[in-house]
């Protein structure tokens, strides 16, 4: 059986082989830097070494050779999640890794199968403007796991670091204890040398049950930002007592993407996030595509008058738009109706609207990736749910996104039933990213469709009732370009 490539063509990925996790994002003199977790070797997950690309604008990336390698005892089962960090001397990267005591002489002690550890690594040389290669710490483990205290068995993706009120350095990483709970333990330090535990982050009247992987926390419009993906939380946090105050919750992204990392872009003082988008075909698949894995689009983080954290594409990515078409208005009036847009077809587009009136439909939306006789078709729509009390949601159908290797859905996000309701639809190859009400809410998968007519785009509303009708307005449709030369 043919397997189509579908690689991504505005979305971040090398050429080909495996990559993960999103890895130490920042901005240094003048250059973005996006890391992360790569297999030079093959398309199957495997030991980790740091990818590296650069950016001049978190569009058009260089891809160069990986920053870290497991080289070291002390990381000889990968180079795993981590962040970067500014210090008074540029830049430092914080990664989790790990070594195994299987055979004598492996490490320098002898306590256990397995050790977690924390590591810091820095750039050889600051007058490189791509910061090619780097240098591990000599002190390197900082953190391993006979190092913790009683009751912790190891942790796993470091936060980027922070001053506290007296100077000294910390960050925060998941840590598993004997009981199977998680904890935030911080870690710090007043000279980035001497690490001691730091106590727990303690979440003060939470009842969110956490497993601590990705973990994150910044702060963002004067507030704090704590996520464990997939969810986020912003509160207030006492940094005498290191105790964190959840005031408002939700997920980061309702589909595929896993494990996001963010950074404060000193360029533009923002924050931006990118998260992992994997495969979600089999195994069999990707390998004979040569590549698996991907990056979402760059997303500014910010928070809205309800201090629920927003996520959009970065502003710049509209300079990839080519050949707008435009419909000022389309209206659905049956009950069960349809519209394909006509002289409009592609597999790198984004898509944009406000829909009116979708509260009276069962279902509306936008179908993409629809073939010539709709034999394949990938399905972004709203939904209601008439009976007391009201709900109202959004997803993604993939059911019958590809002849070859269906994929599976995934539940459907609740959302507040505002009308009109804006959608921002991106459709690139196998990547869908869907962005509701100025990104409020967000969705991303994977889909991988067998036929090449499968390009064109329809919208269309199920369930009307007599005298309702659905209205697409503003419907804007442009061909994107490739971030590739």
């Amino acid at each position: 059986m043919a397997v189509p490539d579908q690689k991504p063509g505005f979305h971040f990925r090398p050429d080909r082989n495996w990559i993960n996790d999103p890895c130490g994002p920042m901005y240094f003199n003048g250059v973005y830097h996006l890391f992360y977790q790569y297999n030079p070797n093959g398309t199957v997950h495997a030991i980790d070494t740091w990818g590296h690309a650069v950016s001049k604008d978190l569009v058009y990336w260089d891809v160069l050779p990986p920053a870290l390698l497991a080289d070291q005892y002390y990381d000889n089962t990968g180079v795993h999640d981590g962040s970067a960090f500014m210090t008074d001397n540029g830049p430092m990267i914080v990664y989790e890794s790990g070594y195994a005591n299987t055979s004598a002489g492996s490490s320098p002690d002898n306590v256990g199968n397995y050790q977690m550890t924390m590591n810091l690594a820095w750039p050889s040389n600051l007058s490189d403007p791509y910061l090619t290669n780097w240098t591990k710490a000599s002190y390197n483990p900082i953190v391993r796991t006979a190092t913790m205290p009683a009751g912790f068995l190891g942790g796993s993706d470091p936060s980027e670091a922070w001053r506290d009120p007296q100077g000294n350095y910390q960050f925060v990483f998941g840590a598993e204890q004997e009981n199977r709970s998680s904890a935030a333990v911080i870690f710090r330090s007043p000279d980035l040398v001497n690490w001691q535990f730091g106590g727990v982050l303690t979440f003060e009247n939470d009842t969110l049950q956490r497993h601590y992987i990705c973990t994150e926390f910044y702060q963002l419009q004067g507030r704090y930002v704590f996520t464990a993906f997939p969810n986020w939380t912003v509160g207030s946090y006492d940094a005498d007592t290191s105790v964190f105050t959840p005031q408002f919750q939700g997920q980061y992204d309702s589909g595929d993407a896993v494990c996001s990392k963010s950074f404060a872009d000193g360029n533009l003082a923002r924050r931006v996030a990118f998260i992992w988008l994997p495969e979600a075909d089999s195994a069999a698949f990707y390998v004979k595509r040569n590549w698996a894995g991907a990056m979402t689009l760059p997303r500014v983080l910010s928070l809205d008058s309800g201090n629920n954290l927003v996520a959009n594409p970065i502003p710049e990515l509209a300079s990839l738009r080519q050949n707008r078409s435009f419909f000022e208005a389309i209206r659905l009036e049956a009950s069960n109706s349809s519209f394909r847009l006509p002289g409009v077809s592609g597999d790198q587009l984004e898509i944009a609207t406000y829909v009116h009136n979708w509260t009276q439909a069962a279902l509306a939306g936008v179908r993409v990736r629809v073939s010539q006789d709709s034999d394949e078709e990938t399905i972004v729509y709203l939904s209601t749910t008439p009976k007391s009390p009201f709900s109202a949601s959004f997803g993604l159908d993939r059911s019958r996104a590809s002849l070859n290797d269906p994929v599976g859905n995934f539940a459907p996000a609740a959302l507040y039933p505002v009308d009109p309701i804006e959608l921002r639809i991106f459709v690139d190859h196998s990547v869908i990213e869907i962005y509701v009400n100025g990104g409020v809410y967000r969705m991303s998968g994977r889909v991988y469709p067998s036929l090449d007519d499968s390009i064109f785009i329809e919208t269309f509303a199920k369930g009307l009732p007599e005298q309702a009708s659905v209205t697409f307005e503003n419907l804007s449709v442009w061909t994107m370009s490739s971030i590739w030369s």
